[in-house]
């Protein structure tokens, strides 16, 4: 598996680039602070899309910092504004 950074690292509200597994086949997304430990609050939905939305299937924290998706399907990773938590966050992917 390689590893890619699908949102960089940061404190501001963004969208990963939207990722695709196959059918029968698995990715992990991972979160990753810059510096020090990753935030209680800092909270990123792992996202699969339905139509023209998206639906939570996941979610990436200080406790949860890995999550595995399973195809089919597209998927991306949000981040919400964390700029008062001061630790910038990134999301890497295994696929």
């Amino acid at each position: 598996m390689a590893q890619t950074t699908i949102l960089a690292a940061g404190q501001s509200a963004a969208s990963s680039s939207t990722f695709t597994v196959d059918a029968g086949s698995s990715a992990t997304v991972s979160i990753q602070a810059s510096s020090g430990s990753i935030p209680g609050s800092a909270i990123l939905p792992v996202l699969l899309k339905q139509g023209s939305g998206w639906r939570a299937v996941g979610s990436l924290s200080r406790d949860v910092w890995n999550h595995v998706v399973s195809g089919p399907g597209e998927f991306r990773v949000d981040r919400s504004d964390i700029a008062h938590l001061g630790v910038d966050v990134a999301v890497l992917l295994d696929a």
